[in-house]
């Protein structure tokens, strides 16, 4: 998204309120939602073109142009298709979101949107540079394992990670060190309906740019 032009200062932001913020890492205005007031005039606010957060000053907030907040969000809430990735808060979930930001950041990424439950888009990745189908890597690694999903039309990608998965269970890799892991009998299935499939999308860094 362009830069935006327009500078109005705000006193004291709104929770829940649309405006234009300066981002810090590149000092550009882009469009953010106040997610929380904080102490010392702070605010964490959502940038909803990026999907990334942030805690700044409030003069870093200014008024948005009510034409730019009739725009959608432009960034949507999306995980790995088929796999179950442990939580930050549990063992393996932090290696788990750094290798993925290792094999996605400031790379070439194909996003094909496998399913859609409710409002979040379940993706599998690929790295264009090396050919590298993100989610079988990241299985690969012990560092997330497959979720039960319904359909014939995603039986080819399932039987490729079962492989995967397989093969970490006997190399003992990451959540497999101790052997198996508690399965979960009453995880819900994924809908069976597939997705429309998106173009391949050029990754960045989790924040604005130009």
């Amino acid at each position: 998204m362009k830069q935006l032009e327009t500078t109005t200062e705000v006193a004291a932001p709104t929770v829940g309120q649309l405006y234009r913020v300066q981002f810090t890492e590149d000092d550009k205005f882009y469009r953010a939602r106040v997610v929380k007031l904080l102490p010392n005039n702070e605010a964490e606010v959502k940038y909803i073109d990026y999907g990334n957060t942030e805690k700044v000053a409030y003069s870093r907030v200014t008024r948005l142009e009510a034409s730019l907040g009739t725009l959608a969000p432009q960034a949507q809430l999306s995980q790995l298709a088929f796999l179950r990735c442990p939580s930050m808060s549990e063992e393996y979930g932090e290696d788990s979101a750094d290798y993925l930001r290792e094999l996605v950041l400031d790379r070439p990424v194909q996003a094909n949107v496998e399913y859609k439950d409710n409002d979040v888009l379940f993706l599998t990745l690929y790295e264009t540079e090396s050919d590298t189908f993100v989610n079988s890597a990241i299985v690969s690694a012990g560092l997330a394992r497959l979720e039960k999903v319904r359909g014939r039309q995603f039986e080819s990608l399932l039987e490729k990670l079962r492989v995967d998965e397989k093969t970490a269970r006997q190399q003992h890799n990451g959540i497999w060190q101790y052997g198996d892991v508690d399965s979960d009998d009453d995880e819900p299935l994924r809908p069976q309906r597939r997705a429309p499939q998106t173009a391949a999308k050029q990754s960045g860094k989790p924040a604005p740019k130009k």
